[in-house]
């Protein structure tokens, strides 16, 4: 995965890992059975494999992690739009990877060499 990251770059390479990892999320919190939730759990799990090694690579850190309190809330949220609690959390915590990734495109720098400039320092 890092001659990926280091092929196309880690603010892409990351960026996209993070927004597909998200996506699959909101996924989860939409399935239908046992068998959907699997599947998209092994998609998950090939994203997050790949995200901790460009992470390292980078010296980025993840993020996503998770808030116990925040957890906690979003399982109150039971029959809300009529899903349940535990749905709620892969849809927000989704939405939010989704999110941060998006921002890692353009926050990320690719390489020390190809540092941008900042005014006042």
């Amino acid at each position: 995965m890092t001659s990926i990251a280091r092929e196309i770059g880690p603010r892409i390479f990351m960026g996209f890992i993070t927004v597909s990892a998200g996506l699959v999320m909101v996924g989860m919190g939409l399935v239908n059975n046992w068998k959907e939730i699997a599947a998209l759990r092994v998609i998950l799990s090939l994203f997050e494999a790949g995200l901790f090694p460009a992470a390292v690579f980078s010296s980025a850190a993840d993020m996503s992690s998770k808030v116990d309190w925040m957890v906690y809330g979003l399982e109150q949220m039971e029959q809300l739009q009529g899903h349940n609690g535990w749905r709620w959390n892969f849809i927000i915590e989704g939405v939010s990877a989704v999110a941060v990734g998006q921002m890692g495109f353009v926050l990320i720098v690719d390489f020390p060499e190809d540092g941008r400039p900042h005014d006042g320092s």
